[in-house]
């Protein structure tokens, strides 16, 4: 039986890695984190990829734990100028996004992963890739041991930093947009802006700045806005602080409270110069 590594435990990872176990190939992920993140992260499961999450046949609750929000509604200097829906109301199917938090995602497709017979090895650090005349001898280290296996085919699924490209010595053009944005997942307390936030997207343009609202599950919401910060390492009331002063600044009177995640992005396009190699040096 054909054995293949994958390598990187987010959701493209894990939802190949369960493709492939139900198609009777053997499976191992392995993941450089010790323990999932709980941030959020990624949260917009768009119509084709729910589409391919259901191909799963597994139970990951995007029907029961997902917001469905059917449309983005954009204002300027606090004039609604737009409902734009995300599809048309006559496919059930392709009519809305959901949000959904990476984290929880991660957690239910792990489980699909392990109930179909996939191995996830965790603290495991490739380094390695030595190719044979059947298949790749990989080395890794997992939790202070070093560690080779065999494996017939590798993937790589670890993102933009990803080792497996590395080296495999595959290129990769990258380009960075010159905005920075900040995000936080938090609770709205109050608005006076009256806005259903737990039911639809908003975006806010002013000439102070841009401001994102969406549900990112039944409490929390997500806020997006543009800024100068380059990171978010300050404590939580400064940064919660500073969101509150500039969400005021752009014409919102919000009152955030509860901030369970907040992070300084920037947005870069990258793009893989080939997406398969026969010989890894």
């Amino acid at each position: 039986m054909k054995q293949v590594l994958i390598v990187g435990a987010g959701p493209v990872g894990l939802t190949l890695g369960t493709l492939l176990c139900q198609y009777g190939v053997e499976c191992v992920v392995m993941e450089k984190r010790k323990s999932r993140l709980s941030a959020s992260k990624a949260f917009s499961l768009h119509a084709r990829t729910t589409e391919m999450l259901r191909l799963l046949n597994a139970d990951i609750g995007i029907n029961t734990k997902a917001v469905k929000v059917e449309e983005m509604r954009l204002y300027s200097q606090r004039n609604l100028l737009s409902n734009m829906r995300f599809g048309k109301s006559s496919n059930t199917e392709c009519r809305t996004i959901h949000s959904y938090p990476q984290s929880l995602l991660e957690s239910e497709l792990e489980t699909a992963f392990c109930s179909n017979g996939g191995l996830i090895e965790k603290d495991a650090t490739v380094f390695q890739i030595d190719h044979q005349p059947q298949g790749y001898l990989v080395h890794y280290k997992c939790q202070d041991d070093v560690k080779s296996r065999f494996f017939d085919y590798v993937v790589g699924c670890d993102g933009a930093n990803s080792i497996v490209r590395q080296l495999a010595n595959i290129d990769c053009s990258e380009s960075a947009y010159s905005e920075n944005f900040l995000v936080a997942d938090c609770k709205v307390e109050s608005m006076s802006h009256n806005v259903d936030y737990q039911k639809h997207g908003h975006t806010f343009l002013s000439s102070k700045g841009y401001v994102m609202l969406f549900p990112i599950d039944r409490d929390y919401t997500r806020v997006v806005i543009d800024t100068d910060k380059q990171y978010s390492g300050e404590s939580e009331s400064t940064n919660l602080t500073y969101l509150n002063r500039e969400l005021e600044a752009r014409g919102l009177s919000v009152h955030i409270g509860d901030v369970k995640w907040i992070s300084v992005a920037d947005v870069r396009s990258s793009l893989a110069s080939k997406y398969s190699v026969e010989v890894v040096e």
